[in-house]
């Protein structure tokens, strides 16, 4: 069925095009093989008609039949195109005359007939055969959460329920860190967590991944450390699986929320997450303060109120004087300035036993992001000494 010593114009290893059989699983959407589609697939066609197929396809072998592919479906699909585009153009020159049926091809319309492989054991388990494609296909690990999910769904539920939920073997497996594989198992395990990671308008894109991980640690956080908090919110009886994703779902409504403010959601959360477990008396948040929160639209904590990053700044009317001579992303750090100068010891002996809380609280997430500036400001100072 096949012939072993097939190689490339390189004298690589090579399949015929009809000796390689994709995977019927391949967790690829349509579009990307679709030149009208997918800007990727136009530029992959473009690629590999002047220079060719440089990387081999993976793929392992079956005793007298085809070539099983882990890897490459993208280029096939592209070595498909052109040959379509190069038979088209090859029948209009019989059309016009200008070719015979029986006379050779010009170069630039040969038809690309094998391409080079690199031939992989054969998977022991349908679990082996979609890691070992997810190591293949490396440049998914790039893909955008909303893209990466599904397919790391598929894998996930692939595995053996023993190997599931051991995500240093898993990340050993797939070849990423372990906290992403353990969002990433909190994502596919949970109906809320998934519908956000994979919906198209209410998250942005960018960050998303971030939020997700906000919103899962700080259902996490209620659950584990404010039981009282969580059954208040949930309306449960006993905090359960159930009362988690209850939980859940409303850390991804105050997220949304957040994110409609005009404030960055994941950051907003990520900061907010671990006060969460504190009570009053520790430095965090009463009960009612937590529950209201979570509970009800348009309430704030502490936390909500600091802008996330100093560009968060930027569209403040607040003119602070002088024009500092730092220029670019830098000139919001003089609108903090101006505002914390405004903070007279005269004024804060006004201000309620509350109002000095919530006033300790953001001047701490202040001072933090002030310190991380800084570190960088220095190691970018130094390196332009």
């Amino acid at each position: 069925m096949k012939d072993d010593n097939l190689t490339d114009d390189l004298g690589r290893p090579a399949a015929l095009l009809s000796q390689l059989r994709p995977y019927s699983d391949n967790p690829r959407n349509p579009q990307d093989f679709d030149p009208e589609e997918s800007k990727a697939i136009r530029d992959l066609v473009d690629s590999i008609g002047q220079v060719g197929v440089r990387e081999p396809i993976q793929v392992f072998r079956r005793p007298d039949g085809p070539y099983d592919m882990l890897s490459g479906h993208r280029r096939k699909r592209a070595v498909e195109i052109i040959n379509e585009r190069r038979e088209r153009a090859w029948r209009a020159l019989i059309e016009q005359g200008q070719a015979k049926e029986s006379g050779p091809r010009p170069k630039e319309l040969q038809l690309i007939e094998r391409m080079p492989i690199s031939i992989m054991a054969e998977p022991k388990t349908k679990f082996d055969r979609e890691a070992d494609m997810w190591l293949a296909e490396s440049q998914r690990q790039k893909w955008p959460i909303n893209r990466l999910v599904p397919f790391y769904r598929k894998t996930y539920g692939a595995a053996p329920e023993n190997i599931r939920d051991d995500a240093p073997y898993m990340a050993r497996r797939l070849g990423l860190p372990v906290s992403r594989v353990r969002l990433l198992n909190a994502i596919v395990a949970s109906d809320t967590l998934m519908s956000a990671a994979t919906e198209e308008k209410e998250l942005p894109v960018a960050g998303r991944e971030k939020t997700l991980r906000a919103i899962s640690r700080a259902a996490k956080v209620i659950a584990d450390y404010r039981p009282d908090v969580a059954l208040s919110v949930t309306g449960r009886a006993s905090v359960d699986e159930r009362t988690r994703e209850i939980l859940r779902t409303r850390m991804l409504e105050k997220a949304r929320e957040i994110h409609r403010s005009g404030r960055p959601a994941g950051v907003s959360l990520e900061r907010i997450a671990p006060k969460l477990k504190f009570t009053k008396k520790e430095g965090g948040f009463d009960d009612r303060v937590v529950v209201d929160w979570a509970t009800k639209a348009g309430k704030m904590i502490a936390e909500d109120l600091i802008p996330a990053t100093v560009r968060s700044v930027k569209g403040s009317t607040a003119q602070p004087p002088g024009d500092g001579g730092y220029g670019g992303d830098a000139e919001p750090l003089l609108v903090v300035e101006g505002e914390l100068r405004k903070l007279s010891a005269k004024r804060l002996a006004r201000l309620s036993r509350a109002d000095l809380d919530r006033l300790v609280d953001r001047l701490l997430a202040v001072g933090a992001s002030v310190d991380s500036l800084l570190t960088a400001a220095r190691q970018a100072k130094r390196k332009r000494e």
